[in-house]
């Protein structure tokens, strides 16, 4: 399938170009309207296709076509492309299409039977591969009624299971053989593991921890003491006023840990430190308060909870980097 005019027809024949929009294009735009035309290309040629043919276009004429954007760009260009072609003064040459498959069929008068005998033959083979399946199907079912037919042969009660006895070389010398193994009914097996269930042999039990308790003493002994071993709770306090000192934060530190329970405040130690921020217009410290190790848990509550601050005062727990291994 060829495009031709009859302005150009020696420059049309010497030079054909393979394209099957243009093609598409040049045949049908002075039989069908417009919108028409570029609602079906746009539809049909996937982007790639019309763009190409917008790059073969811009090759004869002697402007450039406008580059199109958005997400209705594909049918502006074939309106592009369409109006080139109807364009008299332009000399386009003569395209042809190889692929019968890219050209789309219009109507009954215009359809592609190229394309409609290769579906036909693909439906074809789809038919026969679902008759292949219900065969096997078929056949599947015939087998599972004859396996179910024996199985109801099978006698329900039959529980003479063979002993379980330990063979080894001294029971079975070398030069006898050992006693042949009885085959046990499917439906024996079935009824076993039915029993076992009912009577809650196989229920899943709750496996106990083997996990000693640990004990820590409360006796108090004059002889014997314990080590104390203490823990450090971070801080980090924020919004303060720029001339905040380190003193009135350790000042207010020491009013938190003063609501700290059965703690004694002559073990307690504050270290304050003063971050860099990063605006101008408030500071930030970070709190290191050292506790007794029972104490750790009562004093991370304490210091955490919003009564034991001044209001408008930013805190939360601050988490130190780990050191790396050299």
């Amino acid at each position: 399938m060829a495009s031709a005019t009859s302005d150009n027809t020696d420059s049309a024949e010497s030079n054909p170009i393979q394209n099957e929009l243009l093609c598409f294009i040049r045949q049908k735009c002075t039989i069908m309207a417009v919108d028409d035309l570029s609602k079906i290309c746009s539809d049909f040629y996937r982007e790639d296709e019309i763009f190409a043919a917008k790059v073969l276009i811009e090759r004869v004429v002697t402007h450039r076509l406008p580059k199109r954007t958005g997400n209705n760009k594909c049918r502006v260009t074939v309106d592009d492309l369409i109006k080139v072609c109807l364009d008299p003064a332009v000399s386009l040459p003569l395209y042809f299409a190889v692929d019968l498959n890219r050209l789309p069929p219009i109507d009954i008068n215009h359809c592609d039977v190229t394309a409609i005998l290769a579906e036909l033959q693909y439906l074809r083979a789809e038919v026969r591969t679902v008759g292949q399946l219900s065969s096997e199907i078929l056949v599947l079912r015939q087998e599972l009624s004859c396996l179910k037919s024996e199985v109801q042969k099978l006698p329900a009660n039959d529980h003479d299971f063979p002993p379980l006895h330990s063979m080894n070389s001294r029971e079975f010398p070398e030069n006898q053989s050992l006693p042949p193994i009885r085959q046990v009914p499917a439906t024996s097996a079935v009824n076993v593991v039915r029993e076992a269930v009912n009577s809650g042999a196989l229920q899943s039990q709750r496996i106990k921890s083997t996990r000693k308790k640990i004990v820590v003493g409360s006796k108090v002994s004059e002889r014997v003491k314990p080590v104390v071993t203490r823990r450090c709770v971070n801080i980090f306090l924020s919004r303060l006023h720029p001339e905040t000192t380190v003193s009135e934060i350790e000042y207010i530190t020491n009013e938190a840990v003063q609501c700290i329970s059965d703690c004694d405040l002559s073990q307690v130690n504050i270290n304050c430190t003063n971050l860099p921020g990063k605006y101008d217009f408030y500071t930030s410290f970070h709190v290191a308060i050292t506790v007794n190790a029972d104490l750790f848990a009562k004093a991370t509550e304490t210091l955490m909870c919003a009564d034991s601050w001044p209001q408008g005062i930013l805190v939360r727990r601050y988490f130190l980097k780990r050191q790396q291994n050299e």
